[in-house]
């Protein structure tokens, strides 16, 4: 038992990471001075869904260490091989994978440069 109540624990915990980021892109969305000039706010709003689907994998997962923890660490891999494919961001606008941008090496560099508001320029 204390190994399910275990696993439970680490996979509700694991839940509250990809949960901190649900703010996070609304709010670089509503304030462009956040990030890189040029920084499209459809880019942005396109990438709320990806810290809900690491939620409700995490969330399955405690669910099914009641069942199994095994089958939670298979949920638990199932979430960080899909944050590892998206690291780059989720294009959920019908375009090509950000990933395979012509600029080569540039992928989403500039939603994850964020410029401090003090000083002002």
């Amino acid at each position: 038992m204390d190994l399910r109540v275990a696993a439970v624990l680490y996979a509700s915990l694991a839940a509250l990471q990809p949960a901190m980021w649900i703010p996070i892109f609304p709010h670089l969305r509503d304030h462009p001075e956040l990030v890189e000039p040029g920084t499209d706010a459809a880019l942005l709003h396109a990438q709320r869904a990806r810290p809900w689907i690491g939620v409700g994998i995490d969330v399955a997962a405690a669910v099914a260490a009641l069942i199994s923890p095994v089958l939670m660490l298979v949920l638990w891999t199932i979430s960080l091989v899909f944050f590892a494919a998206t690291s780059d961001g989720v294009d959920l606008m019908g375009s090509r994978p950000r990933w395979a941008s012509t600029r080569r090496g540039k992928g989403m560099s500039n939603v994850h440069t964020l410029r401090a508001p003090w000083p002002p320029d």
